[in-house]
Order: structure tokens, then sequence, then C-alpha cells
């Protein structure tokens, strides 16, 4: 019975040690399979990747021609047009390296979970870039929008000074769970 339990000990090491085995448990353990080589995902990679690029340029040349005053246009239009070009650029551009940083994650992470939390994150990311872009554009004063914005900052922080202190705290017991507290003296409060 020992030699039989020795003999399955090396075999089970043996197998942990095999690489298709470690590979075939990480994508077991990750959930659902990647869509990393399928063939109609990367058409759709390569075409969005070819349409963003497209807007990139054709809002380029727009930007440029305009700067010549190429276009009947009215010269009081013009720079309206130029700062939405501008946007939609540097839209597309975030958009596009947020797809970008999302492939890069989905190919080189296995954790499924991992995996969606951080493109989860890269969205949020690349969602607060395009508002600050919006907000630029807006805004021709940045002084004056983060006046505004601190002003809306202090009417939301007076009307949460009850609430937010109590959710915090819950957040916090309901992350690191029930605690004690304990006087300098040993005794349990």
């Amino acid at each position: 019975m020992n030699a039989e339990e020795l003999n399955e000990a090396r075999e089970i090491e043996a197998l942990r040690s095999d690489p298709q085995i470690q590979a075939a448990l990480r994508q077991s353990s990750a959930g659902e399979p990647s869509v990393a080589h399928d063939p109609d995902a990367k058409k759709e990679r390569q075409k969005l990747l070819f349409i963003g690029v497209l807007v990139v340029l054709i809002c380029s040349v727009l930007y440029y021609l305009l700067g010549w005053k190429y276009f009947p246009i009215r010269n009081r239009y013009i720079p309206l047009v130029q700062k939405m070009l501008l946007g939609v650029i540097l839209t597309t551009v975030i958009l596009l390296i947020g797809r970008i940083v999302k492939r890069l994650l989905q190919k080189n992470i296995d954790n499924a979970i991992t995996r969606y939390t951080l493109t989860r994150i890269t969205d949020l990311v690349a969602a607060i870039f395009i508002f600050l872009v919006v907000l630029s554009l807006l805004f021709a004063n940045w002084y004056a929008a983060m006046v505004s914005f601190g002003i809306i900052s202090l009417v939301l922080g007076l009307a949460f000074k009850i609430q937010l202190p109590v959710f915090l705290a819950g957040s916090i017991y309901w992350y690191a769970g029930p605690f004690l507290l304990v006087t300098e003296s040993g005794s349990e409060m």
C-alpha cells in the first residue's frame, strides 16, 4: 500500500508539471473560454480599427482644410466646427487606445474575473478621458469650469454630510468584517 501511494504521488506530481495540463487547469478555472482565437472576432476588431483610423484621418483632413478657409463657411462658424472635429478626433483616439489596451489585457490574462474587472476599469478610464475632452471643448476657460464644479461638489458635500460617513463606515465594516475594540488594559468593548 505504501508503494502504491508513492507511485500515485509521483504520477500526480508528473501530471502537475505537464505544461498542457497546467494550461488546461488555468483555462477551466478561468470560467468561460477566451475569444482570442476566434476568426470572426479578429475580423470585427480589424474592421473597427480600420473605421477608427479612417474617422481620425477624415476629421484631420477636414480640420486642416478648415484652417485654410477652403470651405464656403462663414468665418464665425469655423472655430466651432474645428472644435467639434477636434473632439471627434480625440474621442476616437481614446476609444482606439481603450480597445487596444482591452485586447492586450484579454490576451495576457488567463483569469476571467480579473480580465472582466480590468476591462471595466479600462472602460471607466476611457469614459473619464472622453468626459474631460468634452468638458474642455465646452468650457473655454478651465478656471470657470473648475469653480462651477467646486461649487457643485460643495453643495453635494453639504447635502451628504451625514450619509457619506455612515456609508464609508458601513463599507469598511462590510469589507473588514466585525471587529473588536480593545482598551489599553486588554478589556474588550
